[in-house]
Formats: structure tokens, sequence, C-alpha cells
């Protein structure tokens, strides 16, 4: 069975049905949809979520008892799951009807994997579909031994369905404190554990671009840059000991991930706004 978590924080109700209807109405129905309320504080959208609760048997509501943050959220997910293989999809995102039947196609064919790393649909609000034609399609079990591949697997953690005994026997949690770039951890640590995993291009999600309240429709903050550095840290001190070709080459890819990422966002070394952000990076490459 797959456990699919879904965190919601005041998601607006158009995007929390479609959400939630792309779940029910999949191909294959062993699952179960673990839906988390980090302790919304608009009624419209807790009210509608205990209504759905009520009339779809697959599904279950958790309410934390105060607003804890994405990663923590999904975390109170993890530990409540029952299922072998465990996914996330964001509140305002959607699956592709026929995802948990490619993914049970995928770990039912490859059972030693830990986790399978599919590809999705960015979607604008103008309902406009993009999707990388670059995306990375192997014909077998992979390793993260490979600098130029682990460099191009995306850090988010919706991207990807895991194993449950993978994820709990390597105490793989997402940061127990209230952080952007949550993500950023999580994947360094899968990465780091994993013995081997699959890469296909088939486009399981669609992932909402801009929608109003979303993190990513709020731009970049010194704060985003200074989680997303904490994160970086939190990781490597939860690899270091591996033995790992990304444990090895850590600095390497902290150097390539963490400033190409704030590079997205348009910050360069002479942002005197974020010169501490770049100062404390420095600090921490001096580790190694």
């Amino acid at each position: 069975m797959i456990s699919i978590i879904v965190p919601c924080y005041n998601t607006p109700k158009k995007h929390l049905i479609k959400c939630l209807e792309s779940i029910q109405n999949q191909t294959n129905q062993d699952f179960e949809c673990i839906i988390v309320d980090d302790c919304s504080s608009s009624t419209t959208t807790s009210k509608f979520v205990k209504k759905w609760v009520l009339n779809n048997q697959k599904f279950k509501l958790i309410t934390n008892k105060k607003n804890i943050g994405l990663g923590p959220t999904r975390n109170v997910g993890i530990k409540n799951a029952t299922g072998e293989i465990i996914i996330f999809v964001d509140s305002d995102d959607y699956l592709a009807f026929n995802a948990l039947q490619d993914i049970k196609d995928i770990f039912n064919k490859y059972p030693d994997i830990d986790f399978y790393w599919f590809s999705f649909y960015a979607v604008t609000p103008e309902k406009k579909y993009y999707f990388d034609e670059s995306w990375p399609n192997l014909p077998q079990p992979t390793k993260a031994n490979n600098f130029n591949l682990i460099s191009r697997i995306s850090k988010m953690a919706w991207l990807k369905a895991y194993k449950k005994d993978f994820l709990i026997n390597n105490s793989i949690y997402f940061v127990e404190e209230n952080l952007y770039s949550e993500d950023t951890f999580y994947n360094i640590a899968c990465l780091s554990k994993a013995n081997s995993f699959i890469v296909r291009n088939t486009k399981n999600y669609f992932y909402s671009t801009g929608v109003e309240g979303s993190i990513t429709s709020n731009g970049f903050s010194v704060k985003k840059a200074e989680d997303l550095l904490h994160n970086f840290i939190k990781a490597y001190e939860f690899i270091k000991n591996d033995n790992s070709f990304l444990s090895k080459n850590f600095r390497s890819y902290f150097n390539h991930s963490f400033y190409r990422e704030l590079e997205q966002f348009k910050i360069f070394k002479d942002n005197k706004e974020f010169e501490s952000i770049f100062s404390k990076g420095e600090e921490f490459l001096s580790l190694f």
C-alpha cells in the first residue's frame, strides 16, 4: 500500500479539491491518504478537510495542536503512515491519474531500490504546462556515485516515492524546526543513505506555480537564505560519517547547490543584504 501524505495550511478550497480528487480518482486504489492540517487559521480550509475525510474512507485527518511548519508536519505523516511506500503531495498540487500505478509497477519490478525519482509538469495560473526535456531516464537502478547525476536531482521531496522501511531504518525525517528549504536536508540524507534508486522521466506530478500564499510565490529573503544554509549544515552533520560518494564530495556538492540556488533568486556575492549568508557559507566550507 502507498501512504500519501498531504500537509495542509490555509490552502484555498479550489486547490484542495483538485489535489484530493486527483488522489481519490487514481487508477490504483491501494492507498491511504493522510492529511495533516498544520493548525489552519482558515475555518474554510479546516471545515472542508473535515467534511472530505468523513465522506472518503481512504482519507484520514490529523490536526496539529499548533503550527509547526511544513517539514515537521510531514514528519507527523511519516510517523502515522502504515503503507510500505510513502509519497508527499503538497495541498496546492495534484497527481497524474495513473501515478500510483506507475509507482507500484516500478517497486514491483525493482524491489530492492530505496526510492523512485520521477518527473513533473509545472503548471502556471494560466494553465500552461512546462517540463524539463533534459530529465534523465536511466534504464536500471543506480547509485549516488556520479556528481553530474546527483547535482541534477531535484531536492523536492514530492518528486520521489520512498520505501517506508528505508526512511525509518535510517531515521530520515525532516529537520524538526520550522525552516524554509526543508527539502534540502531530506534530499541529501536520502541520497547518502540509499543503496540504489530508479530515475524515470515519467510525469506523475503537477506542480502549481504562482499559487497565492504559497512559499514559492513570496520571493526570497535573508531568513530563507539562512534556512537554506542551516539545512545544508544539518545534512552534513547527518551524513558526514557515511562512507558514501556524497559525504566524500560534500564540499563540491555544497559549492554547486547552495550558490546555484541563491543565484536562481538573483542573489550574488556582492549583495550587501546577503553578505552575512555568504560569510557563513565560507565559514562552513572551511570545515572541509
